[in-house]
């Protein structure tokens, strides 16, 4: 006979499968096997070894052990190994997040002498995950080899079972000595041996602990063996020489860990931001990530996150209920612990820090909780089993154990009630707001506002007693109101179930209110319909138990959300009702806000001249009722009136006041925007680095309250500005972040207008096939928005772009279009910028006459509004307009002005077209070495700003330039080589006359050389500009000019022998023939130019003008065509045209 003891079930044999048997648990692991430990206990055997087991017996443990173990499984073995067999469970499939910490601790474990470590933290935060990975690194392998024993502690209540187990584990047999057999066996093994004792809390916080303790001790004293241990909690067992440096509790993994951890398991690729949404529900806890990642095997993100917030422990689960597949038995296992269960006290006060999702720190709950005793014993039990973490800050609870804590083990009794009553006052502070407080009561408020919400809802959902539910009615209104606003949180939960619970007990003006406030809640979240619905039915509430105030603050809302929507027609007569509603009532402040929504209505359909005195009269009605709010925001919206009419000075002193005013009465959201509209206006005025910084400190205001239309704004102005300064590559991904977020909150006027800055830029940088749809696109949005002003700019966009490619008459016609748009619409800078380009228009047609007055007119226009850089455009255009005409005093003075101008403004664009201006002036006065200079620092500017043609450009006059220099010359090809070189740009000498391969079109200036109204095409097939014809030169003698002049008046001549062959095809030049011919026919193109690198058909060109039937029409005979090519001066031309010239 023999005696044996069985608690659980258990496994002895020498086929046997491991004591230690593993499930896959959720952050990773090997393959589900029959048995877990914590379903095995000791076996004490006092028989022989020999003696079998009886048919019963097997039968028995064979029932507890699952139907595939087979009976040969159970005998009995006392051999002692020559090598232990592996108890190592699987390396783990999904192991993220934990690459720090894994690499400290392996060189830990490889190092020559043996260490002992302890992985601590809660239950599912990967402690056993990252023990199995570490055991599988090869460099321990290597170190170890089979001597890597590993035991889960779960389930085995005494040290000594513990060993027991370890003994079975090794195959050393059994026998009343098998406690010491395991350490004999460990301590003379004579190889590196590694001991895994996985979860060794479960038996050392217990009454055994200081027995655990003795056992660690013995076994940290061999050698030879390293010791990893895992356990729950955040403290070590003493009597063990811990190695250094010791390894901090592990935290929750981040969101890219829990991503990979997500995607890898469920194998869904789904948007990445309901999946984050979902993951941040989930706090980093890789095991409620893992156990969810399975989830979504079967359930989409979105299907998760709705059943989530109904029944977020049963998506915690899976299969059967164990420690690593159930954030359930993960939890029950830390509450079961001696540290908790000695202290009653302790699941209560853990109940209460799971309401806060906030967290609190000791001292609020030690005042929050008046009753509660020995607070910090219960807080440090918590900490110890990890079931509470503490930042440097505050107590808290992670989201997955709170949502198990609070199903199982809800909040209850007096703790209960005082942390309600600790809140409900802690929302009387909104009172103050406006003193020297504020900032400190905004923080306080800050922190603890998801903590009011969850308090209070807990409230509403419990029943509040008659008693208690004034009190809780005005604690909601409080906390909504103050979240309006400030624009901080979401009270959209709180007011739903105040809303639900107040209808429910018959207190349906209370639960009108609460419909109210929704509906502003919802108008602020960009929720327009929905807000349009609660507002409707809290007006229809108030209606049937008769309250007109409440009443008419609803058809207020309703008109403000009217404007939100860019329908301020429609808002105006809503505004209009609801100002008799309150004025029926004798309220004034009610009627003072409907006055100041009809002047913010009026302002943004741009009738200034009615909203202007509607503002003043606001603001009256506002100061006699001592309203600062009312006042403040009426400033704004004047100085915000002044600023789209371009008169910034007014209008900065206007936002500067506003802004005062809102940061005396804690206003933050008025603070921001007056800050925003402040950066706008520098902007405007082309102090770009200046208003990137307004617009900054705005943007960090908006981010503060969680206001993310102001950020999504003031991202868009930052993208702007970068864009004014041609920062193009900075500008792009700005601008498109901006459209992200306001497409993202449905705020369509946003998304339209980072459209169209987009657009703007691929204008910029002459990409205009890929520009003109996407200015068309925001055109149309802001049409259907009702956005004239947007509408108009992006019609004078698309005018400049017909300019550009000198489809002059398109253009001229759009951008007048825009121009009377602008006129409508007040706006003055909109306006100058189309008398510009139509300007332009003049100038690119040689109509200089035309031009120059409306040049003049635009600078004058922009220079009434502050508009430097419009201003120092037009002053560039006006002296290139000089140059063209020989005015070359009156030229370097307008060019140097505006060279100034562009320098004060910060275009380093606009400077690089100045430069290259002046270097042609210079050029065409033959002096060289002056040119030379400029012209190099214009192609260090382009290339500055990423301009390839315009380097390409000063490149080509360059090259003549140091052509026709004159021998001797102080600065030599060689010189301005390695001057261009060392700043970065490129010189090819073989072809320095070429432009860049994207010119694909001619260009046309008029000719320099003027030759009264004889049409001569000048051609040089070796040269790209016909330059070396120069006004300079000795053509300058009036009588050679006249001789000439009076000889062909007097007799008639025949250019046959002078005009070459008619070209056999002519691709791609339809447009521009056109163009020059109706320019000829009708005189308004006496002289021209055909200019462009090499081989681009200039020369093609003129010989298809020559022999045109039109050309030949008009001028006949009169037809002469001059090679230049080897003319080296104005003489020459002459001579050579004399030669060819044949009397008739």
């Amino acid at each position: 006979m023999y005696k044996r003891t069985i608690r659980g079930n258990c496994v002895w044999g020498e086929n046997s499968r491991s004591l230690t048997a593993y499930s896959r648990h959720d952050n990773g692991g090997g393959p589900l096997s029959h048995v877990t430990q914590s379903e095995m206990l000791a076996v004490e055997l006092d028989a022989p070894a020999s003696m079998s087991k009886s048919q019963p017996d097997r039968d028995e443990l064979q029932s507890g052990l699952g139907s595939d173990l087979e009976p040969e499984d159970l005998s009995p073995v006392i051999s002692w190994p020559a090598k232990p067999p592996s108890t190592l469970p699987p390396c783990p499939q999904h192991f993220y997040g934990r690459d720090d910490e894994f690499e400290v601790i392996a060189k830990q474990l490889v190092r020559e002498e043996s260490c002992r470590i302890a992985l601590l933290g809660p239950g599912g935060i990967g402690k056993t995950t990252l023990a199995v990975a570490l055991a599988h690194d090869p460099r321990v392998q290597a170190k170890y080899g089979r001597y890597i024993l590993f035991l889960n502690c779960d389930g085995l209540p005494t040290p000594e079972i513990i060993l027991r187990a370890l003994a079975a584990s090794l195959r050393l047999g059994s026998s009343p000595n098998d406690v010491q057999r395991a350490l004999n066996y460990l301590g003379s093994l004579g190889v590196p041996v590694l001991l895994v004792l996985d979860s060794l809390e479960c038996v050392w916080d217990t009454v055994h602990q200081e027995s655990v303790e003795d056992y660690l001790n013995q076994l940290s004293d061999m050698s030879h063996l390293s010791l990893l241990v895992t356990m729950r909690g955040t403290l070590r067992p003493s009597r063990v020489d811990w190695t250094l440096p010791v390894a901090e509790p592990l935290q929750p993994v981040d969101l890219h860990a829990a991503r990979q951890i997500f995607v890898n398991i469920s194998r869904r690729v789904e948007p990445t931001g309901d999946v984050d949404t979902l993951l941040e529900l989930l706090d980093g806890l890789p095991l409620a990530i893992t156990l969810m990642a399975f989830q979504a095997q079967i359930l989409t993100a979105q299907e998760l996150l709705r059943a989530y917030y109904k029944e977020k422990t049963r998506l915690l689960r899976r299969g059967r209920n164990r420690r690593l597949t159930s954030m359930d038995v993960s939890i029950e296992a830390s509450l079961h612990s001696r540290t908790i269960q000695k202290l009653p006290e302790a699941v209560p006060v853990l109940s209460i820090i799971c309401l806060l999702p906030n967290g609190i720190n000791r001292t609020r709950l030690e005042n929050a909780l008046p009753s509660l005793q020995k607070v910090t014993e219960i807080v440090d039990a918590l900490q110890q089993v990890a079931l509470v973490v503490e930042d440097p800050e505050r107590l808290g609870v992670l989201a997955p154990v709170r949502a198990v804590i609070l199903e199982r083990y809800p909040p209850y009794g007096a703790y209960l009630q005082e942390i309600r009553h600790y809140f409900m006052r802690l929302t009387e502070i909104t009172d103050i707001l406006g003193d020297e407080a504020t900032e400190s009561v905004m923080e306080v408020l800050r922190e603890h506002f998801d903590n009011l919400i969850s308090v209070l809802v807990h409230f509403w959902r419990a029943y509040p007693g008659s008693d208690e539910v004034e009190k809780l009615f005005h604690a909601t209104q409080r906390v909504a109101e103050w979240s309006c606003r400030t624009t901080y949180g979401d009270p959209t939960p709180l007011l739903m179930a105040a809303h639900t619970r107040l209808d429910e007990m018959h207190r349906h003006r209370e639960a009108a209110i609460c419909a109210q406030r929704l509906g502003k809640v919802l108008q602020l979240q960009i929720r327009y319909q929905d807000a349009v619905s609660m507002l409707e039915k809290a007006k229809a509430e108030f209606i049937v138990i008769g309250a007109p105030l409440g009443e008419a603050q609803c058809l207020h809302s309703l008109g403000s959300l009217l404007c939100i929507q860019l329908r301020y027609q429609e808002s105006i007569p809503m505004f209009e009702e609801a100002q008799r509603a309150f004025e029926t009532i004798k309220d004034s402040r009610g009627s003072a806000q409907c006055m100041q929504s009809i002047g913010d209505a009026l302002r943004m359909q741009f009738r200034y001249g009615e909203a202007i005195p509607m503002l003043e009269k606001a603001n009256a009605a506002f100061r006699a009722i001592n309203e600062r709010l009312g006042q403040a925001q009426c400033i704004q919206s004047h100085g915000d009136l002044l600023r789209m009419q371009s008169r910034y000075r007014d209008a900065v002193a206007l936002l500067e006041e506003a802004k005062l005013a809102f940061e005396d009465i804690g206003e933050l959201l008025g603070v921001a925007q007056c800050t925003q509209s402040l950066g706008d206006v520098l902007r405007m005025q082309s102090r770009f680095e200046d208003s990137i910084v307004v617009l900054e400190k705005a943007k960090a205001v908006f981010e503060t309250i969680g206001e993310s239309l102001g950020v999504a704004q003031c991202t868009r102005s930052i993208g702007d500005a970068l864009c004014m300064q041609s920062r193009y590559d900075d500008a792009v991904p700005i601008l498109w972040s901006a459209k992200g977020v306001f497409e993202a909150i449905d705020e369509r006027l946003g998304a339209a207008q980072c459209t169209q800055s987009l657009g703007d830029i691929l204008y910029m940088r002459s990409q205009y096939e890929e520009a003109a749809p996407m200015l068309r696109e925001a055109e149309a949005a802001f049409q259907v928005i009702g956005e004239p002003l947007g509408a108009a700019q992006c019609m004078q966009s698309l005018g400049d772009i017909l300019r550009m490619q000198s489809r002059y008459q398109e253009a001229a016609l759009m951008l007048e279009r825009a121009k009377t748009a602008f006129q409508t619409m007040n706006e003055p800078r909109g306006h100058a910028q189309c008398l510009q380009s139509l300007a332009d228009i003049l100038y690119k047609q040689f109509d200089y006459r035309k031009a120059v007055p409306l040049f003049e007119e635009a600078r004058v226009a922009f220079d009434e509004i502050g508009e430097q850089l419009g201003a120092a455009q037009c002053t560039r255009s006006l002296g290139d307009a000089w140059r063209v005409q020989f005015r070359y005093d009156a030229a370097v003075i307008m060019l140097e002005k505006a060279k100034s101008q562009f320098e004060v403004v910060g275009s380093r664009l606009g400077i690089a077209q100045c430069l290259q201006s002046l270097g042609d002036v210079f050029r065409m006065r033959q002096q060289y070495q002056e040119a030379a200079v400029v012209l190099q620092k214009a192609a260090i500017e382009f290339e500055s700003v990423g301009d390839p043609l315009g380097v390409a450009r000063c490149k080509q006059n360059l090259a003549d330039v140091l052509r026709r220099q004159p021998q001797g010359a102080v600065l030599t090809v060689e010189d301005l080589i390695t001057r261009l070189t060392t700043r970065g740009i490129a010189w090819d000498v073989t072809d320095s006359m070429r432009t860049p391969d994207k010119v694909d079109r001619l260009q046309f200036r008029p000719a320099e050389d003027s030759m009264d109204s004889l049409p001569v095409a000048i051609s040089n097939d070796h040269e790209d500009d016909a330059s070396n014809v120069h006004p300079s030169a000795p053509l300058q003698s009036a009588s050679d000019r006249g001789e000439l002049h009076e000889d062909v008046i007097r007799r008639q001549y025949s250019a046959a022998q002078t005009l070459p062959l008619e070209p056999e095809r002519l691709v791609g030049r339809a447009v521009v023939i056109d163009q020059l011919i109706n320019g000829i026919t009708s005189g308004d193109v006496p002289h021209f130019a055909v200019c462009g690198p090499p081989g681009i058909g200039k020369t093609t060109v003129a010989r298809a003008l020559v022999h045109n039937p039109r050309i030949a029409q008009k001028f006949g005979s009169n037809r002469w065509f001059l090679d230049c090519d080897g003319v080296t001066s104005a003489d020459g031309i002459i001579s050579s045209l004399t030669t060819c010239i044949t009397p008739t």
